[in-house]
């Protein structure tokens, strides 16, 4: 039973952890439309002094990329709630959470390559050397956007 209850503290710590800092409001999150100067996209804009038909496409693109994400992000959250609420149960189930880890991992996984998608189609509207300054950033982990530090965060 001690086993059970330090098993379950120990995966609400997890999800709890995951949960506060997968929002964004820790990491700058997507600040997109905020419409505060500086935000990751301007940001983006800026240092790769991008064209204003550039800008134009690579807006175009990233509505279209929020739009392809959210009917998969809506499961996720859904996922995520079930997670909990099988952590929190008196009868803990293990299996019914493995299914569910690895349901919303699936969901994941479809974001993830959905958004590499995206970058790819960003990088294919930049000239040669505004390629080197965005895969000097994407792959420092930095991108343009958020706290913390000059190009921190997610565009």
């Amino acid at each position: 039973m001690k086993r059970l209850i330090g098993f379950s503290a120990i995966l609400i710590l997890i999800f709890a952890y995951q949960s506060v800092f997968s929002q964004g409001r820790f990491r700058g999150g997507d600040r997109d439309f905020d419409g505060r100067p500086g935000s990751g996209r301007e940001r983006m804009f800026k240092y790769l002094n991008l064209t204003e038909e550039q800008q134009s496409k690579i807006t175009d693109l990233r509505l279209a990329f929020k739009k392809e994400i959210l009917p998969v992000r809506t499961p996720m959250h859904n996922l995520q709630t079930q997670i909990r609420m099988t952590v929190t149960e008196e009868n803990f189930d293990a299996t019914k959470l493995d299914n569910l880890l690895k349901e919303k991992e699936k969901l994941a996984t479809e974001v993830h390559k959905k958004r590499i998608n995206h970058f790819r189609d960003i990088r294919s509207i930049l000239t040669a050397d505004q390629k080197k300054e965005f895969d000097l950033h994407f792959l420092s982990g930095r991108g343009f956007g958020g706290r913390g530090g000059k190009f921190h965060g997610r565009f």
